[in-house]
C-alpha cells in the first residue's frame, strides 16, 4: 500500500514495548512534511547570491566559502530542525489503539482506543485533492481528534475504518458468546467450573464474571 512506507512501519514494529500483549501494529504513517521547504529555498537562495556576488567582487570572491557557511548556517539549521522533528512524527494504527508518537529530545506518545472512535472525517483543500493529501480526524464522544495532514488521506480512514469495525464485530460476538454461556449455565449445560474455564477463555484472564 502506498499509505504506508517502510521506515514507519519498521519504526513502529521497533516500539514493541509501547504494544499490549496480543496486539500489534496494522500501519505506520508519516504525516507530510510542514515548513521544510521555506528555510531549504533560502539557504539556497542565499549561498546562490553569494557566489553571484563573489563573480564581481573580489572581497566576496575570496571569502565565498566561509560567507556561505555564515549566512546558510540559520536557513539550514531550521531545515534540519523541522525535517527531524517531521521525520519523527509518526501515526500508527495497530489492532486496538491509534497511536501517535512526536518529539525530538523527549518523545511524546499519545494513544486513543479504537473502541472510542464511531467515524472517521478527511479534509481537504481542492489543490490538496489533486496532490491526494488531506488532514484526517477521528471522531469520538469527547470531540474530533486531529490525526494530521498526510498522503492518501481516504486510505488511512478506510483503514481506521476497517479495524475499528472488525473490532466491533469480535466484541459482538463475544458478548453474543457471553449470552449463550449464560443461558447454558443457567439451565444446567454447565457447571461453574466450566462456565468459569470458557468465560476466561472467551474475555482473558481478568474479564469480569458474567
Amino acid at each position: 500500500m502506498a499509505l504506508v512506507t517502510a521506515g514507519a512501519y519498521d519504526s513502529a514494529v521497533s516500539h514493541k514495548s509501547m504494544f499490549r500483549d496480543g496486539e500489534f501494529p496494522i500501519i505506520a504513517v508519516t504525516p507530510v512534511s510542514r515548513g521544510v521547504i521555506r528555510p531549504l529555498l533560502l539557504a539556497l537562495a542565499l549561498i546562490g547570491a553569494v557566489i553571484a556576488i563573489g563573480t564581481n567582487w573580489k572581497f566576496v570572491h575570496r571569502y565565498e566559502l566561509i560567507i556561505a557557511v555564515i549566512v546558510g548556517a540559520g536557513p539550514a539549521f531550521v531545515t534540519l530542525t523541522r525535517w527531524w522533528r517531521w521525520r519523527s512524527h509518526k501515526v500508527i494504527v495497530s489492532s486496538e489503539r491509534l497511536i501517535t508518537l512526536a518529539g525530538i529530545s523527549s518523545r511524546r506518545r499519545t494513544s486513543l482506543e479504537l473502541s472510542d472512535v464511531y467515524s472517521t472525517t478527511v479534509e481537504q483543500r481542492w489543490w490538496e485533492r489533486v496532490l491526494r493529501r488531506g488532514a484526517v480526524f477521528v471522531e469520538t464522544e469527547q470531540g474530533s481528534v486531529y490525526l494530521g495532514r498526510v498522503r492518501h488521506p481516504e486510505a488511512l480512514a478506510r483503514v481506521i475504518d476497517r479495524q475499528r469495525t472488525r473490532r466491533d464485530d469480535v466484541a459482538q460476538q463475544q458478548l453474543d458468546e457471553g449470552d449463550r454461556l449464560s443461558d447454558a449455565l443457567s439451565k444446567g449445560l454447565l457447571t461453574d467450573d466450566e462456565y468459569d474455564e470458557r468465560w476466561r477463555h472467551l474475555f482473558g484472564p481478568d474479564g469480569p464474571r458474567g
